[in-house]
């Protein structure tokens, strides 16, 4: 890490060797586990080759990071780093063996080679995503590195890969979503915050893309359910900035007509006199009505979807309505909704911080000498 990008030479020498160490171990933990079961990875001599395996990938994220020859990369290391690193990740059979700093590789390599490595990005997908969602979909708890790497993986194939989406098959796609939205159900901060940065990514590059048709289609209804699922269940109030601005950015994506392509099934005939802005308002009523009936009469939510799907609102004005929706209906009545003014809290103190600092400034001799030391 002290040398950065001067190691690269050195790296280059030492490459091949690690990469037949890698192998080797990886035979060694996968040969220990079949002879003696999946206990065998919590033997001592299987734990060591498990580290030197973890080294390995740690030194492969680092050299990718800091090097500045993305080209080289590309065309010298990757090819032969797929095969032995992939294969190893996806024929082992114990979750517990299964490095997470495999996905924090993938994480640097799609940073650094960007538009690249689309063409094995598939691939490298395929190998990672079923074996990852099999360890970590089973509760919240388990895996605690495996998640977030995953997690933050998927946010920068969303960053620097989008493209990709569309080279996928429907069903991969499917997984994608369906792994963001277990992303934002978390109740963990960072893993939650890492879903919904994924999905606003995506969501904003969607409009105009090749993904347009298929991603409405598909998976407004259920990112719309999804996302009023985690607002209302109180348990992700803090989420509720970002929650909002992804409801924010679907509506507005449709009822600006920025999405052009229709995101409903057409063929439908319950569907034939609906064009998208109608049809999202139609499926609103629908779902908030059956969903806080209890609590809200449909006038009441007829006024809200009114409201949220209004042009002429600018964000905070619609966000407040959100707000306002969700203290009116029974889950959050009496309930501690502090974290649902976080935005105004934050640009409370912040507005009185620049406040001190300009009165600080505006008197000689006024702020504390340390702290002019410090601005130096």
């Amino acid at each position: 890490e002290a040398l950065k990008h001067h190691y690269a030479p050195q790296m280059s020498i030492l490459f091949s060797s690690m990469l037949s160490i890698y192998q080797h171990y990886s035979g060694f933990v996968a040969q220990a586990i079949k002879d003696k079961g999946p206990v065998a990875a919590r033997h001592f001599e299987v734990k060591l080759m498990m580290g030197v395996k973890k080294s390995a990938l740690k030194l492969l994220k680092v050299f990718f990071d800091t090097s500045l020859e993305p080209d080289f990369l590309y065309e010298t290391v990757v090819p032969d780093l797929l095969d032995p690193v992939l294969g190893d990740f996806t024929m082992c059979e114990v979750p517990a063996a299964r490095e997470a700093a495999v996905l924090s590789l993938f994480e640097t390599i799609v940073k650094k080679l960007q538009h690249r490595i689309l063409g094995e990005l598939p691939r490298i997908m395929g190998a990672l995503f079923s074996r990852t969602l099999e360890m970590i979909t089973a509760n919240f708890q388990d895996f605690p590195d495996h998640r977030i790497n995953f997690f933050k993986m998927i946010e920068a194939i969303t960053t620097y890969c989008f493209d990709v989406y569309a080279r996928i098959e429907l069903s991969q796609l499917q997984i994608v979503i369906n792994s963001i939205v277990w992303a934002f159900k978390h109740t963990e901060h960072n893993i939650m915050e890492t879903g919904l940065n994924a999905l606003k990514l995506m969501i904003d590059r969607v409009p105009g893309s090749s993904l347009e048709g298929i991603f409405y289609v598909n998976f407004l209804d259920q990112l719309i359910e999804d996302i009023y699922t985690v607002m209302t269940d109180t348990l992700h109030k803090p989420g509720f900035r970002l929650q909002s601005d992804i409801l924010l950015s679907l509506c507005r994506n449709i009822t600006s007509g920025k999405v052009v392509q229709p995101i409903f099934n057409t063929s439908a005939p319950e569907n034939a006199t609906f064009n998208n802005s109608t049809y999202l308002h139609h499926f609103l009523v629908q779902l908030l009505g059956d969903a806080f009936g209890s609590s809200l009469s449909p006038d009441d939510v007829k006024r809200y979807v009114q409201g949220l799907l209004d042009i002429r609102k600018n964000d905070k004005e619609t966000r407040e309505l959100m707000r306002d929706f969700l203290i009116e209906i029974k889950e959050f009545k009496d309930a501690d909704n502090s974290a649902l003014f976080s935005e105004e809290r934050d640009e409370l103190v912040a507005s009185q911080m620049r406040e001190r600092e300009a009165a600080l400034n505006s008197v000689p001799g006024l702020r504390p000498q340390l702290a002019t030391l410090g601005d130096e």
